[in-house]
This record gives structure tokens, C-alpha cells and sequence, in this order.
């Protein structure tokens, strides 16, 4: 949209998605989709990062974990790339009518930086057989505090996920079931 363009040039974008559908395609083309020189956290785990997101993509620099909120920080006037539904961290979230671990990371780089937040969805249409990709500025935040801003951003995926449950990635884990399936267990 001409209002994210001109939003990066700016103030910078921090441009939220989760586990929706072909969310894949968003991390790996988001460089090219945008126009724009982009940032992504790079996955934890190394080779499913090197696996997913080979180097040779468009326009995409990958940022390390280690002190990452302070390296979002530098970062100025670009997008940064994050998928927002893997576990947070301190603080618990609603999201998906459950409470659990929701990262809060975004809503700090929004309050220390002023980048705007857009969240966006890929959706695929299996009837047309056409991906849609959808960009949705969260606005009306600036007066929220950190939690509250945080809680918005979950309780927007969540609106969406809930109307179209078939495009989530349902095996993911961000509730610890598997973690409290095995401390039940001994």
C-alpha cells in the first residue's frame, strides 16, 4: 500500500504476521514484495534458517538474537519482518481465546522508535487457486501502553485466524502443550 511506503520512509515499518498460511512466501519475498531494503529475525534454530532462507533472496538482511530488541532499535526508516505468534517471553497474552507466552517485542520497537505497525496476512485460495497478500495498519495505539499494544496485536491475529481457521499452522506449538504433555508424564 502507498501509506506503508511512505510510513517506511518515514518512521519505518515493523510489519507483524504469524503462522497463516503461506506465511513462508512472506519471509522469503518480502524484500521483493515491498520494494524496500527489509530486516527478518533470523530463526533460532540454524538450519532450519539456513533450510528456509537461503541467502540468495531478494533484498532480505537477517538480524541475530543475541541483544536483539537494542540492534531493531538502529535500525532506521526500513521494514522489519517478524512472525509474531511463536512464544514470547515475561508476560502472558490472550491469543487464540488461551493464555500464553506472546512476544512483546514489537510494542517495545513501537515505543521507543514511533515505526508504524502493519500486520499482514497471505492467504491462499484453494476455489481460485490465488495467493492474496493483505496489509493491515494497527492504528489507534499511540496512547496504549506496551501490554495493551501487545494484547491488540494478539487480539488481531487471533480475530483472523478464528474466521478462517484452515489457514493456520495448527501444529505449532505456541501453547507448550508438548512441554506440559511431558512434565504430566513423569
Amino acid at each position: 500500500p502507498k501509506k506503508l511506503k511512505q510510513q517506511e520512509k518515514t518512521h519505518g515499518i515493523l510489519l507483524l504476521s504469524c503462522h497463516y498460511s503461506l506465511f513462508f512466501i512472506l519471509t522469503i519475498f518480502l524484500g521483493k514484495l515491498t520494494n524496500c531494503n527489509c530486516y527478518m529475525i533470523q530463526h533460532k534454530q540454524k538450519i532450519l534458517h539456513d533450510l528456509l532462507y537461503p541467502k540468495s533472496y531478494y533484498k532480505i538482511n537477517y538480524i541475530g538474537h543475541k541483544n536483539i530488541l537494542d540492534k531493531l532499535l538502529n535500525y532506521n526508516k526500513n521494514i522489519i519482518g517478524w512472525i509474531c505468534d511463536q512464544k514470547g517471553y515475561r508476560t502472558i497474552y490472550k491469543f487464540l481465546n488461551k493464555e500464553c507466552y506472546f512476544p512483546n517485542g514489537p510494542s517495545y520497537i513501537f515505543k521507543k522508535s514511533k515505526r508504524k505497525i502493519w500486520i499482514t496476512f497471505v492467504n491462499y485460495n484453494i476455489i481460485t487457486k490465488k495467493v492474496i497478500i493483505s496489509f493491515e495498519e494497527l492504528i489507534n495505539i499511540d496512547h496504549l501502553n506496551q501490554n495493551q499494544i501487545t494484547q491488540k496485536i494478539a487480539d488481531h491475529f487471533s480475530e483472523k485466524i478464528l474466521n478462517n481457521p484452515s489457514q493456520y499452522l495448527w501444529i505449532h506449538d505456541i501453547f507448550g502443550i508438548k512441554n506440559t504433555i511431558k512434565n504430566n508424564n513423569k
